[in-house]
């Protein structure tokens, strides 16, 4: 199986999920969680991250935000 990030893959990722989700202003908290929040990563590693929103009705609205800022990464 081929890996799915580098190292630096990850990393940049990362900071780019980070810029997005710092744009919109719905969001309110952004916290890395899985394996990568307790240090553990590795070339097959994903990215999870759990968001906290200003409202219970923005889920729609931050959702479609982030699509269209992150996917044609």
């Amino acid at each position: 199986m081929d890996q799915i990030f580098s190292v630096q893959d990850r990393a940049a990722a990362f900071d780019y999920v980070l810029s997005a989700a710092r744009s919109c202003r719905r969001i309110i908290s952004l916290v890395q969680a899985g394996s990568g929040a307790q240090g553990y990563h590795d070339e097959w590693s994903d990215l999870d991250f759990v968001a906290a929103l200003d409202s219970g009705d923005a889920m729609a609205e931050v959702m479609a935000y982030m699509h269209q800022e992150i996917s044609g990464e």
